[in-house]
């Protein structure tokens, strides 16, 4: 991050939330999935059933052959293994902490559960030197770069594959980037009229400077009817600043109370010609109803 992002996201609510640092960048997954699995980590439950969805209803949409998704925040390629490779998150998460293998072998353990999704390919990046080699080994993904946008431009051999992207995603690193990586990673794509951009962000964070970007390129942004469980709070020093960062951005911190969890909202950011004419709501009806991994509750601060 650039200094001022750095020191602004200190102060704020990602400076007080658990800090998955060293985690994030150890040679193996497996310190990662500890405190996932400590923590009831429920997001890749999200993308494994809601951002499948959503990825396969673009596609209809956009009467596209495929989804080139970019996955900013990739780390390990777990998002790779479910939506690519056919993985189930119980299964990548069992073979990752309850495997007796060697690290060397994860990624082929990993693979072998799934059945590769053929209309799928997923361009990684993240700032984890680590995580991007795990992934490359494994060729977990079609393209994988080291990069943080925040800081750098795109790097140039990762321009081609990016200018053919139809679907950007981030499933839990916004606060560590901002609207900085989303504008570059929009104006690198070529067809933006066919782009989705798709963001969870946890709630505490404001994501209005995004949805101003996206709008002078002309996205409008909406969001799910639902907030999304994320994983329990690591202290309950975390529980009170998420409680009152949440009080004083105007919303209401009840699901955090009453669940022990931090909770994000879904934005989903279209051409404004696509909003119009392809309304959400039916997908919705449809998923949230069978969606049964998790406690979902209603947003009562929808943008629309």
């Amino acid at each position: 991050m650039s200094a001022a992002i750095h020191e602004a996201a200190r102060s704020g609510f990602v400076g007080v939330k658990h800090d998955f640092t060293d985690a994030y960048n150890a040679p193996s997954p497996r310190p990662l999935f500890k405190v996932y699995r400590n923590l009831d980590y429920k997001v890749p439950y999200h993308i494994e059933h809601f951002l499948a969805a959503l990825t396969r209803f673009a596609r209809r949409v956009n009467e596209a052959q495929s989804t080139r998704l970019v996955d900013i925040g990739c780390s390990y390629g777990i998002n790779a293994l479910m939506l690519k490779h056919g993985c189930r998150y119980t299964g990548i998460a069992e073979t990752i902490l309850d495997g007796d293998g060697p690290d060397e072998s994860l990624q082929s353990a990993l693979r072998g559960q799934g059945d590769a999704v053929k209309d799928m390919q997923v361009i990684g990046l993240d700032s984890s030197v680590n995580a991007i080699q795990f992934c490359e080994q494994g060729d977990l993904q079609d393209h994988s770069f080291c990069v943080n946008l925040e800081l750098e431009e795109i790097p140039v051999e990762a321009r081609k594959p990016l200018s053919s992207a139809n679907f950007i995603l981030s499933s839990g690193v916004y606060g560590y980037i901002s609207e900085v990586t989303t504008r570059k990673l929009v104006l690198a794509v070529a067809e933006q009229e066919a782009l989705w951009v798709c963001n969870f962000v946890l709630r505490p964070i404001d994501y209005s400077p995004t949805i101003r970007v996206l709008d002078t390129l002309g996205f409008a942004t909406e969001t799910a009817p639902v907030l999304f469980p994320h994983r329990r709070f690591g202290s309950d020093a975390e529980r009170e600043a998420t409680i009152a960062f949440i009080r004083r951005s105007g919303n209401d911190p009840s699901p955090e109370i009453a669940t022990n969890y931090l909770y994000t909202r879904l934005y989903i950011s279209r051409s404004r010609k696509a909003v119009a004419g392809f309304p959400l709501a039916p997908l919705w009806a449809q998923e949230v109803a069978r969606h049964t991994a998790s406690i979902l509750v209603p947003d009562t601060a929808p943008v629309r």
